[in-house]
């Protein structure tokens, strides 16, 4: 009705339809919105979270309302999001199986021809085929924009339009030649190697995608039997121990390690996934700032574009630990470390976190 008069947008009546089913799944939370204890932006956090969550999942998040109002009551609705974003990937992490199996299910694929010729396709893909397509498609795109594809215009595939039409033409060649993504393609697994030793997912342990989709145990076995296994070494803190040095740019070892320690730009609040991120020199390289580790970390376009063209600056402590500083030289936002996976032992590296 209101897009239909005018009232909003495609997007704002969309939005204002899942706040109101959310707010009537969820009384409590209506409640403290209406109390004034928490605003229009936890209620748009809670419900893109949970929209994206598997049904089994999603119920029992809501059949948890007053632990939901008291979160949503305490937290701001960055915090907010990410909480609930972890408590999702505890609750698929316990029944991954269940879940890979439901999806696949769900899974599917629709193709149609629009009034003006141009074909369109959709599709809806379980977490190992779908990441495997993903992987086969970045690395075509990014073999495409080596060559010179002439939809790049010079730049770098870092999203946008330059992205989406390297993209289509990635997904064009797959699917008409025999070329496939060539070797450039990695499928990236992060699991640690108590949890691929037991065969079941240990206390603490991870086994998920490059998107931080958990995976159960045996398809990760199984993916060993077609893949090389690319070891990353870290300490009980989760940070990366052994990765090289080398020139003005990020190793493909640099960007393995960094994946095992961080899901999304680094930047405080946001969720870009580490995918469709820069490797950024929090000690700049044109200040003779080195390529390593340590100072190397995920940062998404936007803000890439806020630290190097509008002066913010963005730094890490030994524990990888986040400071922003605006402008001026004040600091903004601070965020701690959160370890996806941690190695407690000593162990050699054949026998510790692998990806």
């Amino acid at each position: 009705f209101q897009r239909a008069h005018g009232a909003r947008s495609d997007r704002g009546a969309r939005a204002a339809v899942e706040r109101a089913e959310l707010l009537g799944a969820v009384p409590e939370l209506a409640v403290v919105v209406e109390a004034g204890a928490v605003g229009v932006a936890h209620v748009d956090a809670v419900a893109r979270v949970v929209g994206k969550a598997p049904e089994a999942v999603r119920e029992q998040l809501l059949g948890s309302p007053s632990w939901l109002a008291g979160k949503a009551a305490s937290s701001s609705p960055e915090q907010l999001e990410r909480l609930l974003e972890r408590e999702v990937r505890e609750l698929v992490r316990v029944d991954a199986a269940s879940v890979l199996a439901a999806q696949r299910a769900r899974s599917s694929v629709r193709q149609w021809v629009a009034a003006d010729g141009m074909h369109h396709l959709h599709a809806e893909l379980d977490a190992e085929r779908g990441a495997r397509v993903f992987a086969a498609l970045g690395a075509t795109v990014e073999r495409l924009f080596h060559q010179g594809n002439p939809e790049a215009g010079g730049r770098a595939p870092s999203g946008g339009p330059v992205q989406a039409a390297l993209a289509a033409d990635a997904l064009v060649e797959l699917c008409t030649t025999t070329r496939g993504a060539g070797p450039g393609s990695e499928l990236v697994v992060l699991i640690d190697y108590a949890t691929l030793a037991a065969g079941v997912e240990q206390v603490g342990g991870v086994c998920e995608t490059s998107t931080g989709v958990s995976l159960p145990v045996a398809t990760a076995r199984k993916l060993l039997c077609e893949a090389d296994i690319l070891p990353v070494v870290l300490g009980g803190d989760g940070v990366a121990l052994d990765a090289g040095r080398t020139r003005r740019l990020a190793t493909k070892q640099q960007r393995r390690a960094l994946r095992a320690m961080h899901r999304s730009c680094v930047w405080p609040g946001c969720s870009t996934g580490f995918e469709r991120c820069h490797i950024h020199h929090t000690d700049p390289w044109g200040r003779h700032g080195p390529t390593d580790l340590e100072v190397l970390a995920p940062v998404c376009s936007h803000h890439h574009h806020q630290i190097h063209d509008l002066g913010w600056n963005l730094t890490l402590d030994e524990h990888r630990n986040v400071t922003v500083h605006a402008p001026d030289g004040r600091i903004v936002q601070r965020q701690r470390f959160e370890r996806i996976v941690a190695c407690t032992t000593r162990a050699p590296r054949a026998a510790c976190c692998r990806e």
